[in-house]
């Protein structure tokens, strides 16, 4: 493809089933680049949980890895 696609970029495209389905309790897998990937997926996962009106998006996604349903592989 011309440009470059990135999970991000996925994510993007489907932010309100992805912020239901953590509201609704779902776990997250993140595997991959720690320096480039996980912190671009982590930028990613608290704009869309403020897109999809979270009153506090780190809060949120803090409170969803607390419960051990954010799990990362990073290396």
């Amino acid at each position: 493809q011309p440009t470059k696609r990135y999970v991000q970029h996925a994510m993007w495209d489907v932010r309100s089933d992805l912020a239901g389905w953590l509201r609704d309790g779902a776990s997250l897998y993140v595997c991959g680049d720690m320096n480039a990937m996980a912190k671009d997926v982590h930028a990613m996962l608290l704009r869309i949980l403020a897109d999809q009106g979270a009153k506090d998006e780190k809060a949120e996604l803090d409170a969803i890895r607390r419960d051990g349903r954010q799990r990362r592989d990073v290396f």
